[in-house]
């Protein structure tokens, strides 16, 4: 941006006063002390960037008149602009903006020609007077100081302010102190969220070896407990054949007798004695005497064990139900042979424990909705058989006593008649009035009542048949997972 031409209307001792012939490069203002060389560039200033607020040093009111203000010529490449600023009732005055054809532009054009210079920036590195140099603080402002580094970058192509800004605007984006949308604080809560999954899971894998123990020893123990089962199945079979050969025993018994009463001794007969001496089935017995007499001496404990064999035999009942159930439990086409088959994974057995904490859930939320049902249903009732406030009858009695009152009021002397009749009619027709209204407005209060308690058990239930088929859907998922 080149300045061509100044043109003060009016502006702190200058009025009317124009400035031609400026050139590119190098432009020298000669003038003695107090000559107007810190007004001009104060008016530079003021035409850019507005006039100071009123009582400010450098507003620089017109001291000779004319008109506070005046107009700049630029260049701008090969464009020419004229921007005037002149006083009107805000303090930075009016602004306009023209091109070389004398055709008004936007204010925003000023912008775009100053390349987003602020008044610091300009005033303290573009435009700065003896009063800017004495004060070395105004090289401290961290834009102005921008800009000077930035001028010996310069043939490094490097912007350093548009640089810090870029990054900032990355900064802000991925994170601020009390930000809830950037990256990094997103990615926190994520991290978060995930440790609080975390935390209950980190237990599982003791859980999962506890249980893989707990399955080993029960196997062990099932195949110990079977194995004890078969020997006392066997104990048991013994018992029974026992048991079957105990009347033969007690015929042996009195076969021996018979003998002995014979004077046959058992320990000395042949075996052709006793076949001339025994039938045939009798012979039989008598050789089985020695195992039926030790079958005999072991009954106790053959009876001991098969009343072991009987417990673990209901035992065995017991577990074999409730095995059963469990399976029915699981749904259909289930046995031992598929459970064994199935993976019993930690993935298989948190889904499980989550069908089943979601059943339950929905269970108890059915019985929930069905006791506020009822009690709702009890209240509707008791709300049905409330008896009106006002009763018909109440209001009609409240008119015949009026009406009654207001006929023997007639029957007074002339005098006070017409007074007393007229209060007495006035006075039942009030009364009768507000015994109507009270009527009206208490029924109507019943009847939304009603309805109002109607309404509430109507929702309750359709909440509880909507229950009902969530839990029948949830059934449903789990019977096909």
């Amino acid at each position: 941006m080149i300045f061509r031409r100044f043109h003060i209307d009016g502006f702190g001792i200058w009025r009317d006063l124009t400035l031609d012939g400026l050139q590119p490069g190098l432009n020298v203002l000669v003038a003695p002390n107090e000559g107007g060389k810190t007004t001009l560039m104060s008016f530079a200033r003021a035409v850019l960037y507005g006039f100071r607020q009123r009582n400010h040093p450098e507003r620089y009111e017109p001291l000779h008149g004319g008109k506070h203000g005046g107009y700049l010529e630029i260049g701008e490449g090969d464009e020419a602009y004229r921007i005037v600023r002149t006083h009107d009732r805000s303090s930075p005055g009016a602004l306009q903006i023209t091109d070389d054809a004398g055709e008004a532009l936007p204010e925003a054009t000023l912008a775009s020609l100053l390349g987003g210079t602020t008044r610091e920036l300009y005033e303290n590195v573009f435009s700065f007077g003896l009063s800017e140099l004495q004060k070395i603080e105004t090289m401290r402002s961290e834009e102005v100081a921008a800009h000077i580094y930035s001028a010996g970058m310069a043939a490094t192509g490097t912007d350093p302010l548009g640089f810090r800004q870029r990054l900032e605007e990355q900064r802000r984006e991925y994170f601020l102190p009390r930000g809830k949308k950037q990256h990094v604080t997103r990615i926190f809560d994520q991290i978060q969220a995930l440790q609080r999954d975390i935390e209950p899971l980190q237990n599982l894998p003791e859980e999962h070896a506890k249980l893989l123990e707990q399955d080993a020893a029960l196997r062990v123990r099932l195949e110990s407990l079977d194995a004890e089962l078969e020997a006392r199945q066997l104990d048991r079979d013994a018992a029974r054949r026992a048991r079957s050969a105990w009347g033969d025993y007690e015929e042996l018994l009195a076969a021996e007798s018979s003998l002995e009463a014979l004077g046959v001794p058992l320990e000395s007969a042949s075996d052709a004695e006793a076949a001339d001496l025994l039938t045939e089935q009798e012979t039989a017995i008598l050789l089985e005497a020695g195992r039926v007499r030790s079958m005999l001496a072991a009954a106790p404990r053959l009876r001991e064990l098969r009343a072991a064999a009987d417990k673990h035999g209901a035992d065995d009942d017991s577990a074999q139900s409730a095995l059963n159930a469990h399976i029915n439990d699981l749904g259909e086409n289930w046995d031992v042979e598929r459970i064994l088959k199935t993976d019993a994974g930690l993935k298989q057995r948190e889904a499980a424990r989550e069908f089943s904490s979601e059943l339950r859930d929905l269970e108890s939320e059915i019985e929930r909705i069905a006791v506020r049902a009822a009690d709702a249903h009890e209240a509707f009732e008791i709300i049905v058989n409330r008896a009106e406030p006002i009763s018909r009858e109440a209001v009609l009695l409240t008119w015949v006593v009026a009406a009654a009152l207001t006929f023997f009021s007639v029957l007074m002397p002339l005098p006070s008649r017409v007074i007393i009749t007229s209060a007495v009619a006035a006075a039942g027709f009030i009364a009768g009035t507000v015994a109507y209204w009270l009527r009206y407005r208490g029924s109507h209060q019943l009847d939304d009542e009603r309805f109002a308690s109607a309404d509430r058990e109507t929702t309750l239930w359709a909440q509880h048949e909507i229950a009902e088929s969530d839990l029948k859907e949830k059934q449903g998922e789990w019977k096909r997972w």
